[in-house]
């Protein structure tokens, strides 16, 4: 008796996002194609990596080429979320930059996502935690910067933008961003503000263009 065979195919994986920016990602991807984040699940007994990664995310894999960076410089960089803010902070820490991270995603969960050892890294929230800063004390906030400004010619990244003016008030942000451009050109550091255009009214956008040396728009 003939027994029939059907041959079936290996089944498909499902499909992945990125756990970081949330970017559609191939099932046997070791980094995001969009963010960079390293997907890779570390082994048992397998502590996560702590160290930078300067592998950085080929120009092609991403909506729009980088722009180089000038010293000296402010950039208002318009995307939906801060993955190509991100993506040039890593690209000047691989040439040899110190960096400073303002965020308000969870540091540990920044650093794991980009190897980001050693870099340090300032959390807006109100919960009191070493290395947190409350939304509202910009005084802070401005002093960690300041400080690490007079120490380091390097770069910072401010992801958060967003959550200062919700827990403040748009005019006292901008004063904020235009302490911050002078300080910065005055020491020759580079500063990038991550902002999704979406979360700002038309005026306010315009306004916070022109405290900046350029404006990066790297939408998709």
């Amino acid at each position: 008796m003939k027994v029939s065979v059907t041959a079936t195919g290996p089944e498909k994986a499902p499909p992945m996002t990125c756990p970081f920016c949330e970017a559609p990602v191939p099932a046997d991807a070791v980094n995001c194609p969009s963010c960079g984040t390293n997907l890779r699940v570390p082994e048992k007994g397998e502590a996560p990596a702590r160290t930078l990664r300067v592998e950085i995310q080929p120009e092609a894999a991403i909506a729009k080429p980088l722009p180089e960076l000038r010293d000296a410089s402010t950039y208002l960089v318009k995307e939906e979320t801060s993955a190509s803010s991100y993506q040039l902070f890593l690209r000047t820490l691989a040439a040899g930059r110190k960096g400073f991270c303002i965020t308000r995603v969870f540091p540990e969960k920044i650093r794991d996502q980009f190897g980001l050892g050693g870099v340090p890294i300032l959390w807006l929230s109100n919960v009191g935690k070493e290395d947190s800063v409350r939304p509202k004390d910009l005084e802070k906030l401005s002093l960690s910067l300041e400080q690490f400004l007079s120490r380091d010619r390097g770069i910072i990244v401010i992801d958060g933008i967003e959550y200062l003016i919700t827990n403040n008030n748009f005019i006292t942000v901008l004063r904020l961003v235009q302490a911050l451009r002078d300080r910065v050109a005055m020491n020759g550091a580079i500063l990038l503000f991550s902002v999704n255009p979406a979360s700002l009214d038309e005026h306010q956008l315009h306004l916070l263009e022109r405290e900046v040396d350029q404006v990066l728009d790297l939408r998709g």
